[in-house]
Parts: C-alpha cells; structure tokens; sequence
C-alpha cells in the first residue's frame, strides 16, 4: 500500500473514484479505516500465533499484562479505556491471569466491591519475556519507517484516538439511491 495520507491535503472527494456507473467508490489504497484494520487485523492473528507459541498467552492476556506492568493496580474499566478491549474479554483474561498465579486482584479502598488489578512476580517475569517479544515485533512492522515517521505516525494515531468519541454519536442522514 502507498504511504499514509495527509487528511490535511485530501479532501474526502480525493479519496473516493468515480465507477463506470457513475456512483463513487473508496479509494481502497488511501482509505484509512480500511488500512488501519488490515494492520490492527494482521497484528492480532500474528500475534495470537506468536504469543501463544512463545509465552502460552492469548492477545487478550498479553495486553493486560502490558498495561498492568505500566499502571500496577488499576481497575479493571481502566484496562478497557487504553485498550478498547471489551469489559467481559478484560474480565475473562483476568480470570485465566488470575488462576494461573499471574495477576492479583485485591479490594478496591474506594469501593471494595470493585477489584484492583496488579501483576504477581511471576506475571511479571513472563511480561519480561513476552514484551521482547512484542518490541521485536514493532520493528518488523515498522522497518523502513524513520524517526520522523514514527513521531509522526503516533501523533496522527493519537489525534484520531481523540476523535472516536465523535463517532459515537454520528448519526448521517440516509441518503436515497439513485434509480
């Protein structure tokens, strides 16, 4: 695929193409939601190979872990914020981390109804091990991609990010086909 378009210099007319028909298609190569799931798609198969190979991990799993050693004790609803993973995959992967002797839960003080998340030693000697294993991966996919484009690349990611609660509520007219 071509590289990244600037939403910037492309206006959504730029990224559509007229059929013989006369109706407008996506430009498949420059239509970012269509890349960003090729990636994010191809990362979760791949890694669900890898993971479970290397570290007898599911994804799920591996990204708890993740956030658990970067925010020790958090809640549960906190894993789902920086992931987007759903609140009952957060919930069964915890369950299997906890039953494996990987994670812990202890009462939350606020509200001892609510449990808090944190890594045991042994979840975190295997996060030691599994998060090599996912920044070698980072370099293979992005090999070829510079510094700058990097910077450049998770600051893009970020603004879109910010953006998605603007989908949340996005209610387009329907429009009438053409007869």
């Amino acid at each position: 695929m071509e590289a990244m378009i600037s939403p910037a210099r492309n206006s959504p007319q730029k990224l559509m193409q007229d059929d013989a028909a006369g109706g407008q298609r996506l430009k498949l190569d420059t239509h970012i939601p269509l890349i960003l799931s090729h990636v994010a798609n191809m990362l979760t198969a791949t890694g669900a190979r890898t993971f479970s190979e290397l570290h007898g991990l599911v994804v799920t799993e591996w990204r708890l872990l993740a956030v658990l050693a970067s925010e020790p004790g958090v809640l549960p609803a906190r894993v789902c914020q920086l992931t987007g993973i759903n609140k009952s995959s957060v919930s069964r992967a915890a369950h299997s981390l906890q039953q494996r002797g990987l994670i812990s839960v202890m009462p939350d003080p606020a509200d001892p109804r609510r449990g808090l998340l944190s890594l045991t030693k042994a979840g975190y000697a295997l996060h030691d091990q599994a998060v090599q294993t996912s920044l070698a991966r980072d370099e293979l996919l992005l090999t070829g991609v510079t510094a700058e484009e990097r910077a450049m690349l998770v600051a893009v990611l970020r603004k879109m990010s910010d953006n998605v609660p603007l989908l949340v509520n996005y209610r387009p007219r329907r429009r009438k086909p053409k007869a």
